[in-house]
């Protein structure tokens, strides 16, 4: 009697485990569902039911105001990098997407700073970074590969396409292209946070002629260039330093590039500090003590990205010819630096906070835009308007 009474409970016990199980993956198979559902509305039409558009938390100085100038760039909760790189010609801001390899044409022909039409002019590249203007060509530097098309009238001439220069790709695919008096300048990031490289062309700026030849390293020792920008006749780049020295080392910099010039990354960094965490060989001089200068040093790990030097005449005179630069915000430190853009006064060095408070997105290029300024946002996927006014 025993024997059956136990054999009956078995056999409950394995038909209520069964009738568990069962409710048990229909919760898993939902639960999956409702993911796979988020991550496709997320990512697929840019829907960000947690992001309002009030922009209430970001705080900027008296008589600036912020607004949203496109959207809809992608973003998502699990998508990154989105709208990276901005410029403005002829009406029309152009602004790469490297996740979904496109660049896409914003349209503001009433010139009231809202976009009336959103193109997609070019798609099915790989990581699409910078761009650059020269008389009819728009230049667009991809992960591996630098690239020209004809243009004309915001719209781009395709079978005119040309593949001008390679380019290695892989780890740190971040790059930068500029276009200084007729000269083409290309930045590569490096292969690693901290190590020897063995291709010369990583961690510099290449300069090259308008068809992609003749190229010659123009500066090195510089791990992650942000973006490049002429002022006065000197170029200038913002640069992050490398991870794993604490919260407070290195500092990231701004540089005055030189052509010949090294900056120091991998075995020096800063006001040239010798980073002997890495570089264990003993010297009988300075090994630092040719390397460039930083004309400014930022916040370690606040990731400057985006610089401008503002050219309009709206902004109070206190910010004529400011630098503008984005951080993009920090991972590598206990106390955190947000995502925020600060200027600096270009003779001082001073170092102020203008557009804080960020706390739903990564600002990552700045520009010039009728007197005011537009910057990308590659988490919401958005371009904002900053404007001053009385």
């Amino acid at each position: 009697m025993d024997q059956l009474v136990l054999g009956v409970f078995l056999v409950l016990g394995f038909i209520v485990g069964i009738i568990i199980l069962k409710h048990v993956l229909k919760v898993v198979l939902i639960g999956g569902v409702l993911i796979a559902a988020l991550f496709f509305f997320t990512n697929v039409f840019s829907v960000f039911p947690f992001h309002e558009d009030k922009l209430e938390y970001v705080q900027l100085p008296l008589g600036f105001k912020i607004e949203t100038f496109a959207e809809g760039l992608g973003g998502g909760f699990f998508s990154n990098p989105e709208p990276r790189i901005l410029v403005f010609k002829d009406d029309t801001v152009f602004v790469t997407i490297p996740s979904r390899g496109e660049v896409v044409a914003l349209e503001d022909k009433d010139r009231d700073a809202k976009v009336e039409k959103k193109r997609i002019i070019m798609k099915g590249l790989k990581n699409p970074q910078g761009i650059a203007f020269f008389e009819d060509w728009m230049y667009i530097v991809e992960e591996d590969e630098v690239i020209r098309v004809k243009f004309r009238e915001a719209t781009l001439d395709l079978a005119t396409r040309q593949k001008i220069l390679n380019l290695p790709g892989g780890s740190d695919w971040t790059r930068t292209i500029n276009i200084f008096d007729k000269t083409l300048y290309v930045s590569r990031g490096s292969d690693c946070n901290v190590c020897n490289e063995q291709d010369a062309g990583r961690a510099s700026i290449l300069a090259c002629d308008l068809e992609g030849k003749n190229c010659t390293i123009f500066a090195s020792g510089l791990r992650s260039v942000g973006d490049l920008i002429e002022r006065e006749g000197k170029i200038y780049a913002t640069e992050s330093g490398r991870e794993g020295l604490g919260s407070d080392l290195p500092p990231d910099e701004v540089n005055s590039i030189e052509k010949g010039k090294s900056y120091g990354w991998p075995n020096c960094y800063g006001k040239r500090v010798h980073d002997i965490d890495f570089d264990k060989k003993v010297y009988v001089r300075d090994p630092c003590e040719d390397t460039g200068l930083p004309f400014l040093e930022l916040p370690a790990h606040s990731e400057p990205l985006g610089v401008v030097s503002y050219e309009g005449r709206d902004f109070p005179k206190v910010y004529a010819k400011d630098f503008f630069i984005v951080y993009h915000g920090s991972w590598d430190r206990r106390s955190a630096i947000a995502s925020k853009i600060v200027t600096v006064d270009f003779e001082e060095k001073k170092i102020r906070d203008f557009v804080t408070g960020w706390s739903q997105g990564r600002l990552v290029s700045i520009i010039n835009f009728r007197g005011s300024l537009l910057v990308s946002d590659d988490t919401t996927g958005k371009v904002y308007h900053i404007f001053y006014q009385e």
